[in-house]
């Protein structure tokens, strides 16, 4: 019975502190409206009570916090209301209304101190619903802050040619803020780069599809495809889960070396899921996104493949990738930290009978990799509001490892073995894309790694109704600067791709 008793107390103290904890950030909200308005960039609507009515017909009585009586907007002449919000903006997709005040003429009504047209007006405002009524509302009652939300909203839409007031009281130098760019602060720059550039698909934002304002059709498709004349990517609407969705891809490129599609020598097979740990699977603006594959490498001789395509202009390889599986994982922001992207493949060491051998017929030898890895860490920025410009840098290091292998005359089975290289080297990425008017018109980005440099572009050339894309795109690596050309490595090259995307 103790016990119990002790349990229950402990349980009605957690409750009133958390409780206390609330009301503690609810009034520092309150005091910062009230003090801070002329800093912040809030927008306001002022109405008369008729103008509600007209628009809603029948206007109802709030209900407010703190044993406050419950509100009713009051039709009088003397009477205005204001409504304060916030505009739609980066991170948040519809106004979000935060506070309402009452505005009463007391001269108009006959209650000036001076009689009338005496003293000029006099003017008292009252806060009638403050942010903590309206979080409540919003929270506990969403009928009736809709029903605000869609006065707010309708003004909006009638103001969209004229400039709607704000509450800020300084001129911000817009100049400055543009030249140096913005980043938000949610996932936005992220996804917007995935839906751009990433071979997989990523979802829109339910939002998106049904916002309050603003709104983008998106057209849903059973089936999702990404295929160029290196690799594919597919995804159907039954491979969708709860917390996410799930894809597959085949294909003969190369995440970590300096080596072109085909040069890997490689067929790489992989699954993908996305997860998205956020109350609301809609709000992936906000929450913390697993996006991973799960891969596998099978040796494969493409070498012929990767010097007689008439596409891809580069030397036979050198370099023979073993079997080996692993994971590629970008995750959003854990723990504050930024955005980060993290590479395995491994495989046990197998010598026997490598695709490409070099040297003599008589004394053969041949190089193998068999682990590769990348950690990076991503920023994101755009160069203005508009997002037109949409940049991203990426700053880790990459490790491979390089065996030697000698060989007597035709023999499969190695006669001696060697560990020529297991180190982290650098790695810096740069990323750009370029989006009119929302629409992902040009991307491209630069990899060095290794002293070798790899630049990848694409351009949309066709676009057509039904989700219907064609990209023309790019690769081409350089040979290595500022050292020599090691024996396993090939003199750089080029590949030219169509790239077919449907439901993205």
């Amino acid at each position: 019975m103790t016990k119990r008793l002790f349990l229950f107390c402990f349980i009605i103290f957690l409750s009133t502190s958390f409780s206390q904890q609330l009301d503690d950030y609810f009034k520092k909200i309150d005091l910062k409206l009230k003090k801070d308005k002329k800093y912040l960039n809030l927008f306001y609507y002022d109405f008369s009570a008729d103008q509600l009515h007209e628009y809603l017909g029948t206007v109802p009585n709030f209900q407010r916090t703190d044993e406050k009586k419950d509100f009713q907007f009051q039709v009088r002449d003397n009477i205005t209301y204001r409504i304060v919000f916030l505009k739609e903006g980066i991170g948040i997709d519809s106004a979000i209304i935060l506070f309402v005040d009452e505005i009463e003429n007391k001269s108009a009504a006959g209650e000036s101190f001076f009689g009338e047209g005496g003293g000029g007006p006099q003017i008292d405002t009252n806060r009638v619903l403050n942010f903590k009524d309206v979080y409540d509302l919003r929270l506990n009652d969403d009928a009736k802050y809709n029903q605000l939300f869609r006065f707010v909203n309708n003004y909006l839409k009638n103001s969209e040619d004229n400039e709607v007031p704000s509450l800020l009281g300084i001129n911000p130098d817009t100049d400055i803020k543009t030249s140096l760019g913005m980043a938000s602060r949610d996932n936005t720059d992220f996804l917007n780069y995935m839906r751009a550039n990433h071979y997989h698909w990523y979802p829109r934002e339910q939002a998106e599809k049904k916002g309050r304002r603003g709104e983008q059709a998106v057209v849903k498709t059973a089936y999702k495809i990404d295929a160029s004349l290196s690799m594919v990517h597919f995804s159907h609407e039954i491979m969708d889960f709860s917390l996410g969705g799930a894809s597959v891809e085949l294909g003969f490129t190369e995440r970590v070396l300096n080596l072109l599609p085909y040069q890997a020598m490689a067929l790489t097979a992989g699954f993908r899921t996305l997860v998205s740990l956020a109350d609301k699977k809609t709000d992936i603006s906000n929450s913390l996104i697993v996006d991973a594959r799960f891969i596998g490498k099978l040796k494969m001789n493409t070498s012929s493949l990767a010097t007689n395509l008439p596409y891809h202009q580069a030397d036979k390889p050198r370099l023979n990738v073993g079997t080996a599986a692993g994971f590629d994982i970008n995750i959003t922001r854990p723990f504050e930290m930024p955005f980060l992207n993290l590479y395995v493949a491994a495989g046990g060491p197998a010598f026997s009978s490598p695709a490409v051998k070099l040297g003599t017929t008589a004394n053969p030898y041949a190089y193998f990799t068999f682990t590769q890895a990348e950690a990076l860490m991503s920023f994101y920025w755009n160069t203005s509001e508009k997002m037109t410009s949409r940049l991203r840098v990426d700053v880790g290091a990459g490790y491979y490892d390089i065996w030697k292998a000698n060989y007597k005359g035709t023999s499969k089975n190695p006669s001696s073995k060697e560990l020529l290289q297991a180190k982290f080297i650098p790695v810096v990425g740069f990323h750009f894309n370029f989006v009119p008017d929302n629409t992902e018109l040009f991307g491209a980005k630069l990899r060095i790694f290794d002293s070798q440099a790899t630049l990848t572009a694409w351009l949309k050339l066709l676009e057509f109704s039904g989700n219907h894309v064609i990209r023309f795109e790019g690769t081409y690596m350089s040979e290595p600067f500022a050292r020599k050309t090691r024996d396993w490595e090939t003199k750089g090259g080029a590949i030219l791709q169509v790239r077919y995307r449907y439901g993205y």
